[in-house]
């Protein structure tokens, strides 16, 4: 059961079409809250290393800009699938996009439950 959960959510990744429970959103949130610190501070200390001289530093700082990239487009993703169990707009998610709004915006989504059955982006998360 987990490792099919797994696999469905790394098939589905970026696909915003589906919904996404509560305890859905809080468990990947912390996982790309993570990856957003690793990747920050991977870019950070390659930066200074790269002013300091070494010359592989700046591939490092290319893959902690990947790694950025790639966390907010699935911090993104998550918002959107959210606000569809909800019953709202994936357009909501371009708030996530301002911190202090994120953060008041994560609390919100956690607390709020999700529409009961299905609404207009599909059946209830499992």
């Amino acid at each position: 059961m987990l490792l099919q959960s797994i696999k469905e959510d790394i098939v589905n990744h970026f696909k915003a079409q589906h919904r996404l429970a509560r305890l859905g959103f809080l468990g990947r949130s912390l996982l790309c809250g993570l990856l957003f610190l690793i990747a920050a501070s991977l870019t950070h200390m390659s930066l200074i290393a790269f002013f300091v001289g070494a010359p592989l530093a700046m591939i490092v700082v290319l893959i902690g800009f990947a790694l950025t990239v790639y966390a907010l487009m699935w911090d993104t993703t998550l918002y959107v699938r959210r606000l569809h169990d909800i019953n709202r707009s994936g357009w909501w998610a371009v708030l996530s996009l301002f911190k202090p709004i994120s953060w008041l915006l994560t609390l919100v989504l956690v607390c709020w439950p999700g529409t009961y059955g299905q609404n207009r982006f599909g059946t209830a998360p499992r």
